[in-house]
């Protein structure tokens, strides 16, 4: 059985999908699964590669990307992430290719917008010499400006299917190695290994699967990175008892404020936010207890009190390759110099025998 893994965002997501509907039609030697992170764009996915990989370990993967990839107004920063996409799963052995769907919204007033991703995307899949497929856009396939109706549903299944022809063939010896990356960028999971006010509980959604770290309105906990490591964001799932959270830098006097609650938290979904440019070794996270002022697209608002859930914290990397970060809980009305460090077995790994980061 040839596991194949479509990995894209909100057009990839839903009850009802392409990808979906193509299993429908696969050969029975095929396994058609997906991960859709729905909100998020090609620089997020980066840095969660490599533990969408390692939890789903597919022989194939079929990249999604080009219909977020409109919010990427750099064209560097695009290239960047693809890269990171491409060098996961050259990592692994693991072939892959792109499916390049339309969209139809000109958020800047240009025609070109949406173009310039696909044909960006296009020219780096021609460069890694890996299939890619740019179905055109047909009067009828969208039920808004990204998302597509039944008939482009039907449609986007029979291109994904035209595409993974090239599956019986599975090979990376052909794929041509995009380059270098300038760092390594990656993400660790918060795991079950505190005991008193954080809770654990499983997120499980679209196929991405991580635990969660619940932190109660007005707790904090502090993070450390390993040398060579500093955290650039913070992984959370968004729903109705989301609120604002605040990172303070333990080495300097940034402060900043989050917010993690969205007009689309009536339901719980992966959000990664980065630190506004700023990057931090040491920090501090708390969960402020003031109700959101946003207001949900559909859905009732809770008037609970806050519970911020933590997902991981994203990564930026100069070699040696961090063997993980490590965690304490801080209670805000507790002085920093009474804090306790996480036993040894709190220490949160990598993958053991993944490679290090090229530079």
């Amino acid at each position: 059985m040839t596991r194949v893994l479509v990995l894209g965002f909100s057009v990839s997501a839903g009850r009802r999908n392409y990808v979906f509907e193509a299993a429908r039609t696969m050969p029975h030697d095929i396994d058609l699964v997906r991960t859709a992170m729905g909100g998020w764009m090609p620089l997020h996915l980066a840095h969660i590669m490599e533990h969408v990989l390692d939890q789903s370990r597919p022989d194939a993967v079929v990249f999604e990307v080009a219909t977020s990839g409109i919010y990427v107004l750099k064209e560097d920063i695009l290239t960047q992430s693809l890269t990171r996409l491409a060098t996961a799963c050259l990592e692994r052995d693991i072939p892959f290719s792109f499916l390049n769907l339309p969209r139809l919204d000109l958020q800047d007033g240009s025609a070109d917008t949406t173009e310039w991703v696909r044909e960006a995307v296009t020219d780096f899949a021609r460069a890694c010499r890996v299939p890619v497929r740019n179905p055109i856009l047909i009067a009828g396939d969208l039920e808004d400006y990204v998302h597509p109706s039944e008939t482009g549903m039907v449609r986007y299944a029979r291109c994904l299917t035209e595409l993974l022809e090239w599956v019986p063939n599975l090979s990376t010896k052909h794929i041509h190695d995009p380059g270098p990356e300038p760092f390594h960028v990656g993400f660790d999971m918060v795991s079950a290994l505190w005991s008193g006010p954080l809770r654990d509980r499983p997120h499980d959604r679209n196929g991405f699967a991580c635990p969660v770290m619940e932190l109660p309105s007005g707790d904090s906990v502090e993070f450390e990175t390993r040398d060579g490591t500093t955290a650039v964001g913070i992984g959370v799932a968004t729903n109705l008892l989301a609120g604002q959270l605040l990172i303070e830098d333990l080495e300097s006097d940034v402060r900043i404020v989050l917010d993690t609650y969205t007009p689309h938290s009536y339901y719980e979904r992966p959000l990664l936010q980065f630190f506004k440019g700023a990057s931090m070794r040491r920090f501090r996270v708390t969960q402020l207890p003031d109700p959101p002022t946003v207001k949900l697209i559909k859905g009732e608002p809770d008037s609970g009190a806050r519970v911020g859930s933590i997902l991981g914290l994203a990564l930026r990397t100069t070699p040696p390759h961090p063997e993980s970060w490590r965690a304490l809980h801080v209670p805000v009305d507790i002085a920093p110099e009474t804090l306790r460090s996480a036993p040894p077995s709190a220490m949160a790994g990598s993958t053991p025998n993944r490679p290090a980061a090229t530079t």
